[in-house]
C-alpha cells in the first residue's frame, strides 16, 4: 500500500489574499481593516496572530480532510494545485476554483476540500463586511514515488 503525504504552503510561504467589496473594484489586501478569521482564532490578541492562526487552521483542515484521488495514486500523479476561493460577506466559502492545476483528479480533490471549509468571520473594511479572495497552494506528494523530489 502506498502512503502519500500532503504539503501545504503556509501563509508566509505563498498564501495570496485579496479583498473586494461587492460592486467595487477589488481592494488590495493590505487595505482591509480586519482580515477574515477562522473559527477559534478570535481569541488571538493581534491582527497578525489571528491571521496566522487562520492560515494554520486552513492548513490543518485541508490536511485532515483532503482525499488523494485513487486515479492519481495509481498513475503516480503529483503536484501543486492552486485553489482560489472567496470568503463572502456572510463568511461562506464561495467561487472555489483551481486557478493553476496539475491534473483534473487532483484539481477536483483540492476544490472539494476547500468547498468543505467551515463558515469564517468575514473581512472588514470601514466597519463593513467585504468579500476576500484567497489563493491557496495544495501540494499532492506520494511517499516513495519515483517522482518524489529529493
Amino acid at each position: 500500500m502506498r502512503i502519500f503525504t500532503l504539503t501545504l504552503a503556509c501563509a508566509l510561504c505563498g498564501l495570496v489574499a485579496t479583498a473586494q467589496e461587492v460592486g467595487e473594484k477589488a481592494l488590495p489586501f493590505a487595505e482591509v481593516d480586519q482580515k477574515a478569521i477562522y473559527p477559534g482564532c478570535d481569541g488571538e490578541t493581534t491582527e497578525e496572530a489571528r491571521f496566522n492562526c487562520m492560515n494554520l487552521s486552513l492548513q490543518r483542515f485541508v490536511a485532515k480532510n483532503l482525499v488523494y484521488p485513487r486515479e492519481a495514486v495509481d498513475k503516480d500523479i503529483q503536484g501543486k494545485v492552486y485553489v482560489s476561493f472567496v470568503i463572502a460577506e456572510t463568511g461562506d466559502i464561495v467561487d472555489v476554483k483551481a486557478v493553476r492545476g496539475v491534473h483534473p483528479a487532483l484539481d477536483q480533490a483540492a476544490i472539494d476540500v476547500v468547498s468543505k471549509l467551515p463558515k469564517l468571520r468575514p473581512a472588514l473594511k470601514d466597519g463593513q463586511a467585504v468579500r476576500m479572495e484567497y489563493t491557496m497552494p495544495i501540494s499532492f506528494n506520494l511517499a516513495g514515488s519515483s517522482k518524489e523530489k529529493k
